[in-house]
């Protein structure tokens, strides 16, 4: 798999389950992103699931994958 954003290789991390849909997840190292926890802004590898179709979704939120 190719990172969405800068294209190198990444593997699979781990997967989610969406009611019985196992999509694996997969993460950047190279590339930050911005994540908000408890009012704070830290910045946290680019973490995206992928889908059957071969779409990048959200890891949490199983949207789409939305990069600035």
């Amino acid at each position: 798999m190719k990172c969405p954003k800068c294209g190198r290789d990444v593997e699979p991390c781990g997967e989610v389950d969406l009611d019985g849909v196992v999509m694996p997840v997969y993460q950047c190292d190279a590339c930050l992103v911005p994540w908000d926890l408890g009012g704070e802004r830290f910045e946290v590898a680019l973490t995206f699931a992928v889908d059957a179709d071969g779409n990048c979704l959200d890891h949490e939120t199983l949207g789409p994958l939305e990069l600035d």
